[in-house]
């Protein structure tokens, strides 16, 4: 876990994570931008992003999708809902 934008890019570099959960009004550098930098890590290019939000209306979820996330959650997130989204990606 990080709290913000550079402690994950930090991390990253020690942890190679498949999934990434990342909160869109992160301080510092905000979720989206960290979208853009995380699969140019070198091993993160197949990095699945997963946004977590406290917007959840239709324009919000086609803006994540555009940005390039793989799903959209909005708060407070179910582990039901994460799960839901990973099986959906393994089972294709």
């Amino acid at each position: 876990m990080a709290r913000d934008a550079p402690a994950a890019l930090t991390t990253v570099k020690r942890f190679r994570p498949d999934v990434a959960l990342l909160d869109l009004g992160l301080p510092i550098v905000d979720g989206f931008e960290l979208a853009e930098r995380l699969p140019a890590e070198p091993g993160l290019h197949s990095l699945r992003l997963i946004a977590v939000t406290g917007y959840a209306q239709e324009s919000d979820r086609r803006e994540t999708a555009a940005q390039g996330f793989d799903g959209h959650l909005a708060k407070p997130i179910d582990v039901h809902d994460v799960d839901a989204l990973l099986r959906s990606r393994s089972e294709t």
